[in-house]
């Protein structure tokens, strides 16, 4: 039994052109964590770990897919309002109908330390965040990776480091 797919020219490719493993650290050293099946989480950055490890599908018009290894699902947003949580879902490939919200790009922002750094931004406009909780007794760090209007702060920038080519850029 098999199962037939229609995808468009750009995404049918998208296996054959992405896939290299990729470490999405931020500016503040956190890594891209996908080891929670449900939520793309923030984490210390492990020694070459599956949890913190990502492929990059190009999938046209400058955006990719981000497919973590440990799961094997993309990371997508619930709906594009600022502050909304990054899950994991099963990949949905071929043409969207309206955003895609599975669908993000890097846009290079600036060098640091031989480091380039970009913000990723999903299809919304809106880019990949780390916050921090404020509480009464002061802040608390929120595992959970959110989106949020694009500003460009230490919070938003991520080194795109290509684990196969030992790289960093996107």
């Amino acid at each position: 039994m098999f199962c037939l797919m229609a995808l468009s020219t750009s995404e049918a490719n998208a296996q054959a052109v992405g896939g290299e493993p990729y470490r999405f650290t931020s500016k503040q050293g956190w890594c891209l964590d996908g080891q929670y099946s449900s939520w793309v989480v923030r984490n210390v950055c492990s020694a070459g770990g599956l949890e913190t490890t990502w492929s990059k599908y190009v999938v046209g018009q400058g955006y990719f897919k981000l497919v973590s290894k440990y799961t094997g699902k993309c990371a997508e947003v619930a709906s594009h309002l600022p502050g909304e949580r990054v899950r994991q879902s099963p990949c949905v490939w071929g043409a969207p109908t309206g955003l895609d919200k599975q669908r993000w790009r890097a846009l290079y922002v600036r060098t640091a330390n031989g480091i380039p750094y970009y913000i990723i931004e999903n299809e919304s406009g809106h880019c990949l965040a780390h916050v921090t909780v404020t509480w009464w007794g002061g802040g608390l760090n929120d595992p959970f990776t959110t989106q949020q209007l694009c500003t460009a702060s230490d919070n938003q920038l991520w080194d795109s480091y290509n684990m196969q080519y030992q790289y960093h850029g996107s």
